[in-house]
C-alpha cells in the first residue's frame, strides 16, 4: 500500500517521520502479534508525536532547514506551507516543492518526509492496518489481520 504524503493523517505522518529519523518496527514475539517501535538507540519506545509536539518536530525544522510560510485563508492547499530550504529560491518562487498542512508542524513534517522518502511512501503489508487516524479503527484492522 502507498500513502500520499500530502494526504497522510497525523498518526501516519508521525510514523513516516519516525522512519526518516531512523526508527524501525519489530514483532514483540512469537505469541504476540503486536509491533514494537525501536528508536535509533536500539530501545523500544513510544513514537514521538512530531506533528503535534514542538519539542519533537521543532528540532527537525531547524536541522533540515525547512522553510515555513503562513498563507492563512489565502493558501490554496492549507494555511501553512513548507519545503526544504535552499539558497536559490523561496516557497513562493517554487510552489510545486511545497507541502501544505493545517498547522506549521504538519506542513513541515510533510516536507521532511517528501524530501527524504518522496511524494508517495510504500507501507509494508504487515503495517497496512495502521491506516486510519483513530485508535478504534487501528485496533479493528489489527484484529482482522491476525485472523
Amino acid at each position: 500500500m502507498k500513502i500520499k504524503v500530502a494526504e497522510a493523517t497525523n498518526d501516519q505522518l508521525d510514523r513516516l517521520v519516525a522512519r526518516c529519523e531512523g526508527w524501525t518496527n519489530k514483532r514483540c514475539g512469537a505469541t504476540c502479534n503486536c509491533l514494537q517501535h525501536i528508536a535509533p538507540n536500539g530501545r523500544a519506545s513510544t513514537l514521538p508525536k512530531y506533528t503535534t509536539d514542538w519539542n519533537q518536530g521543532g528540532p527537525i525544522i531547524d536541522r533540515e532547514n525547512l522553510e515555513l510560510i503562513y498563507y492563512g485563508t489565502e493558501g490554496y492547499q492549507g494555511p501553512w506551507e513548507s519545503q526544504k530550504g535552499c539558497d536559490t529560491h523561496y516557497i513562493d518562487q517554487s510552489p510545486g516543492d511545497a507541502m501544505a498542512g493545517p498547522t506549521a508542524l504538519v506542513a513541515a513534517m510533510r516536507a521532511h518526509v517528501k524530501h527524504k522518502l518522496g511524494d508517495e511512501v510504500e507501507v509494508p503489508e504487515e503495517l497496512e492496518w495502521l491506516r486510519g487516524d483513530d485508535e478504534p479503527t487501528r485496533i479493528k484492522r489489527a484484529k482482522e489481520v491476525k485472523k
